[in-house]
């Protein structure tokens, strides 16, 4: 399905339907009376995050708490069949129900039997990491979860009928620790504060990578894609030429271009720079998910937009040069290993403030990043001569304090806003 029809159908169709399904739900709960408190042992916990394998990745700290403090509890996760194989190499999470968005149909038809399921698991805590989504929403609230925890920006409150619990999405701190503020709404006894240990399978490696891989030593990873949920998070494609030219110039690294098969055209313009030069290689739609980690894993380097293969390389520790704009660093990049690079020009951050960017696509913040500070900085990661940029520790303002947890809005008797 087309990004803007998407957008469109979420907003107008969904959207309608969730104020009616609001006050069903508000009607529901009116005469049923139901207990929404949170400390309690829950037999089920689901989790939903329809897009975005990098957010699911940094969602890693908050599974891993979860199943820490409940063990006993069955998590599910609920997202399309593009993130089975990322969930997969994550134990805590017990099972992953897909919905198969590809298209309108299927999404129409697919999503009752989906509902289905997830009524029939009776959960008991639900929580929904999509901000936007109006049918994320949906299918929280069909879930038929006693407890349904969702995220608001500003005063989307009609929502507030759909989740019990809401949490404010603040936009200047890691996301890992946002996603962990929502499980601090339950009495927890421990926290796990680190990206899972991303590990590939390597029976799914297959003989043809393997012998590719064997004759590498010291090379260099470049990602130049974004999703197209967020193109304007691309660096220009002229500049990456220009990168990886002085690259094999001066350090005569091996470069390997990766993408998934939805981007090997894109990669490909990239690839045709370098007719005969047999030390640039093209593996975008060549890898699977497992033959990505191992070749991300042992690289010297990755430079990267800010985008799903960015994640990975923060979750198995690759040196990472990650070029930010639409996003900022502070929300996304700081890890043990990372570097980036940031303009932040006048709109940016601008991704949670809009669905469509203020500059349309023309993403000054990134073109403002320029080929030779990122060399410069490309250098000097690969020579040992720059530390690895701080992540702020703020969790002295984000825990509970005299039981109210900074955020939180929740719907209970006689209650509406801590």
């Amino acid at each position: 399905m087309k990004l803007r029809n998407a957008i469109w159908i979420d907003k107008y169709l969904v959207g309608g339907f969730n104020r009616l399904l609001n006050l069903m739900v508000r009607a529901t709960g009116w005469v049923l009376r139901p207990d929404h408190r949170l400390d309690k042992p829950f037999r089920t916990i689901a989790i939903c995050k329809f897009k975005g394998m990098g957010s699911i990745i940094q969602a890693g700290p908050m599974i891993q708490t979860l199943k820490k403090n409940y063990p006993e509890s069955n998590i599910i996760f609920i997202t399309t069949p593009g993130n089975r194989r990322i969930l997969e190499l994550i134990p805590e999470v017990d099972e992953i129900v897909t919905l198969n968005d590809s298209g309108f149909f299927s999404l129409l038809f697919g999503a009752p039997l989906t509902i289905w399921k997830l009524m029939r698991r009776r959960i008991g805590l639900y929580i929904d990491l999509e901000i936007y989504s109006n049918f994320s929403s949906s299918v929280a609230a069909m879930s038929c979860a006693r407890n349904r925890v969702g995220f608001y920006l500003r005063s989307e409150h009609y929502k507030m009928g759909l989740y019990t619990h809401m949490m404010f999405y603040n936009v200047n701190i890691p996301i890992r620790e946002t996603y962990l503020q929502m499980a601090r709404i339950l009495p927890l006894k421990e926290e796990v504060p680190h990206l899972p240990a991303l590990q590939e399978n390597t029976q799914k490696l297959r003989p043809e990578f393997l012998n590719l891989f064997a004759s590498l030593q010291n090379y260099v990873v470049i990602n130049c894609n974004a999703s197209d949920l967020r193109e304007e998070r691309k660096w220009p494609l002229e500049h990456f030429k220009e990168t990886i030219l002085q690259l094999r110039r001066e350090k005569n690294l091996p470069v390997i271009l990766i993408g998934a098969a939805s981007e090997k055209s894109y990669v490909d313009r990239l690839h045709a720079q370098f007719p005969s030069d047999s030390g640039v290689f093209n593996l975008s739609g060549k890898t699977n998910l497992d033959e990505l980690i191992h070749l991300i894993r042992h690289a010297q380097l990755m430079l990267t937009n800010d985008t799903g293969p960015m994640h990975i390389a923060f979750a198995t520790s690759t040196p990472t040069l990650a070029l930010f704009g639409p996003c900022s660093p502070e929300q996304y990049g700081k890890f043990p290993g990372t570097f980036s690079l940031y303009h932040q020009v006048y709109c940016s951050p601008c991704v949670h403030e809009f669905l469509i960017p203020p500059c349309k696509g023309n993403n000054i913040c990134m073109k403002k990043i320029s080929v030779s500070e990122v060399i410069e900085k490309t250098n000097a990661i690969l020579e040992n001569r720059i530390q690895p940029e701080e992540a702020k520790d703020l969790k002295m303002v984000m825990e509970r304090s005299n039981g109210y947890l900074p955020g939180l809005v929740k719907r209970q008797k006689n209650e509406n806003i801590n």
